[in-house]
């Protein structure tokens, strides 16, 4: 009875808060979920410059999947392509406008998307595209403007949890002003209680650590300590890339002792942005402008992570010791 009159509620704050909108709530288990009707496009990345009908066509092509065509009011004529639903991008509606990219946080907003019928679709000649899933798969024939931090290789590359993941030198992309505490630090990563709940909302992972000859250091977006590994300072505009230094992690009963943390993004986390600091130095990556175009023509954020060899070496080793 509760959770029916908690929906109801639910409904009606919905219908006021977006008047017209064909937005409803569900139940689903322990939760109320928000599902959208007029929810259409996609934006997992987004092409740089404009294209033709045509054009957009034949790079849809190589997705195997649906395109459609329309316009909106803030950005002009707008195609999507890679979409395995037709249905998502061959209607009005409603569609998130930004692309998450790596570096930046959680963005938010929608911009409405008016479905071109398949005549006008065909005379138009510049359409601003977005695309659905990786776009490796357009194998670099058309540049890429904005990326989602998930398909970036800058993000990948530091993703403890995959396979590629490589330990040997740590390399910072952010460097925060001031120093910390070891109870301050806690609690710009986790919130008022300075305690770990859970990577959601603002709580974000910290690790303490002493780099070089002895400076006290805490790591923010890292979730393990590694052995045997090295320290990169932020790489910042215009200056030739750090020397790595050594790093060596500490327990949180050696770091309650130190009260002069430099704070560190090792990632910048979906909260990065929402946090009260000072930036003293960001990674050169961040600077708008940067050309990602790589001395062969690969964009580096499309660059593949390589996966560990180290069953490959080990399997040599073998077939070696038995020659």
């Amino acid at each position: 009875m509760f959770d029916k009159t908690k929906l109801k509620i639910l409904k009606k704050l919905l219908e006021i808060a977006y008047p017209g909108r064909d937005i409803n709530v569900e139940k689903i288990g322990k939760h109320f979920i928000m599902t959208q009707g007029d929810h259409v496009g996609c934006n997992d990345f987004i092409l740089e410059g404009q294209y033709t009908y045509d054009q957009v066509m034949e790079l849809n092509k190589m997705t195997g999947y649906s395109a459609g065509f329309g316009f909106c009011k803030e950005l002009g004529p707008i195609a999507f392509i890679g979409v395995p639903n037709s249905r998502c991008v061959q209607a009005s509606g409603y569609f998130d406008y930004d692309v998450q990219e790596y570096g930046d946080s959680l963005k938010e907003g929608q911009y409405y998307f008016e479905q071109y019928s398949d005549e006008d679709a065909k005379r138009i000649g510049n359409y601003t595209v977005y695309g659905m899933g990786n776009p490796r798969i357009l194998e670099n024939a058309a540049p890429i403007k904005k990326l989602n931090k998930f398909d970036d290789y800058r993000y990948q590359r530091k993703d403890e949890f995959k396979e590629g993941f490589n330990s040997d030198v740590l390399e910072m992309d952010i460097r925060l002003g001031g120093t910390y505490g070891f109870y301050e630090a806690r609690k710009f990563a986790y919130g008022s209680t300075g305690e770990f709940t859970g990577s959601s909302g603002e709580n974000v992972p910290i690790k303490f650590a002493i780099v070089g000859n002895n400076q006290p250091v805490g790591i923010l977006g890292l979730w393990k300590h590694y052995d045997n590994s090295m320290f990169r300072e932020v790489w910042g505009s215009n200056e030739e890339e750090p020397e790595t230094q050594p790093i060596r992690f500490i327990s949180d009963e050696e770091a309650k002792k130190i009260n002069q943390f430099k704070l560190y993004y090792f990632t910048p986390t979906h909260s990065f942005g929402k946090k009260q600091y000072t930036v003293e130095k960001k990674d050169r990556m961040f600077d708008k402008g940067f050309d990602f175009t790589m001395s062969d023509g690969t964009d580096y954020r499309l660059q593949e992570v390589q996966k560990k060899q180290e069953k490959v070496k080990t399997l040599t080793k073998q077939q070696n010791s038995n020659q």
